[in-house]
């Protein structure tokens, strides 16, 4: 009888052991299981604010490959995403979609908004049709304006998105040296373009966004084609930089109307893991395109 005793015991303890054993473990914080949503405008501010935020957030965005974020359309849809997002980083002042719904006090502490920052009031950033994000020194304080953001939606890591933010920091004024030495020995300071977005990336760097028409290359009218023309005569240019995701008999009607050599620039990068998919990579393919 003892024997038996001992043994149901012993049985009784086992089952206590693998009964705590499948309790899941309490959670120390819930926000460490829960990533923080951002919603970006444009695919290289995506790109800066992912490796800023690393495994804790969960980056979305709304324009990438030659669809610029102006053309977003403002839907009931976009301005739920909107609501859901803990950070959301606009483009341009045109993309009312992501301030529309929201109290100034909310719009300080939620949205963050490149042609804003310092910095880009010395590159040309309020203009309408400016990107001011390829700055490379304006996307330096929006990277550190995500760091701030995230911080105060999850204080714990704050010490991981400082961290990321120097790396981040780092990288871009590596670029920022590389597009001074440059662009600084390029003869020509004017630039035609198709698409006007470029002029605060431009001017940062002593260059004139030449801007005739307001684009995009794929619904040029015929007034638009003369408007070229004429800035390309007036300025005494020979070529016109168009963007770099529009459709090649697109770019050779542009060369053909108006006789002028083709070149490209990119705002919007592309998430294909391939070709220009980080924000260095954007500035750097527009930076070796107007070098040459």
């Amino acid at each position: 009888m003892q024997l038996s005793c001992h043994t149901l015991l012993i049985c009784f303890g086992m089952l206590l052991v693998a009964s705590a054993c499948d309790k899941p473990a309490p959670s120390a914080d819930p926000r460490a299981t829960k990533k923080i949503v951002i919603l970006s405008a444009a695919y290289p501010l995506a790109d800066l604010a992912r490796r800023v935020g690393g495994s804790a957030v969960d980056v979305q965005w709304l324009s990438e490959g030659g669809e610029h974020p102006h053309t977003v359309a403002d839907t009931p849809e976009l301005r739920r995403r909107v609501a859901a997002a803990q950070v959301v980083i606009t483009a341009g002042p045109g993309d009312a979609y992501a301030t529309h719904d929201l109290s100034d006090e909310d719009r300080r502490v939620r949205v963050i908004e490149p042609y804003r920052m310092p910095s880009a009031a010395t590159a040309g950033g309020g203009d309408a049709w400016a990107y001011a994000y390829l700055d490379p020194l304006v996307a330096m304080e929006v990277a550190g304006a995500v760091a701030d953001r995230l911080s105060v939606v999850d204080p714990a890591r704050s010490a991981g998105f400082a961290k990321n933010l120097v790396a981040v920091r780092a990288s871009l004024t590596a670029l920022d040296a590389e597009c001074r030495s440059a662009l600084a020995a390029r003869a020509e300071k004017r630039v035609l373009v198709v698409r006007p977005v470029y002029g605060a990336f431009l001017k940062r760097y002593g260059l004139e966004q030449i801007a005739p028409v307001t684009g995009p290359e794929n619904g040029l009218t015929h007034a638009d084609f003369k408007a070229l023309a004429a800035a390309a005569r007036q300025h005494g240019l020979g070529t016109v930089y168009v963007d770099r995701y529009a459709p090649a008999p697109v770019k050779q009607q542009i060369a053909d109307r108006i006789g002028l050599k083709i070149r490209t620039l990119d705002a919007t990068g592309t998430s294909a893991g391939h070709g220009n998919d980080s924000y260095e990579k954007v500035v750097r393919w527009n930076l070796r395109e107007l070098a040459e």
